[in-house]
């Protein structure tokens, strides 16, 4: 989570690696009370395949997606101010 944190900063998007805690549905829920438009959520099976399970507020889960076309549709969607 944090080395694709730390490769979208590179590209002035903004993201951040919540390490709290809290169990899992609970961070969902306060990410969608905060209004977070991209979720990713990483475990293990996506540690080692590359990848992110993706949540957004407008379509909902959209499963695993890898770290490259991650980056790729939140650049889009930045530059098109358009839903990811």
């Amino acid at each position: 989570a944090r080395e694709a944190v730390a490769k979208m900063k590179l590209l002035n998007i903004r993201a951040e690696v919540d390490e709290s805690n809290e169990r899992l549905g609970k961070l969902i829920r306060n990410a969608e009370k905060d209004k977070i438009p991209v979720m990713g959520v990483v475990g293990a099976k996506e540690v080692e395949a590359n990848s992110l399970n993706i949540r957004t507020r407008a379509s909902g889960e959209l499963g695993a997606i890898l770290v490259g076309e991650v980056i790729e549709r939140l650049q889009g969607a930045i530059s098109s101010y358009g839903n990811f």
